[in-house]
């Protein structure tokens, strides 16, 4: 982005580069995909 950009677009911008990098460092080996997960059924007694 150019210094000509609005300063809250260049903030906005520059938080999704580090919420991006954070995501990047995640190990997500053993994560199941998401189509495993299904919403509702879940098990509140554990």
């Amino acid at each position: 982005m150019s210094s000509e950009d609005r300063p809250e677009v260049v903030a906005t911008a520059e938080h999704i580069d580090t919420v991006v990098a954070v995501l990047r460092e995640l190990d997500l080996g053993e994560t199941s995909p998401a189509a495993v997960y299904r919403t509702g059924e879940h098990d509140a007694s554990r």
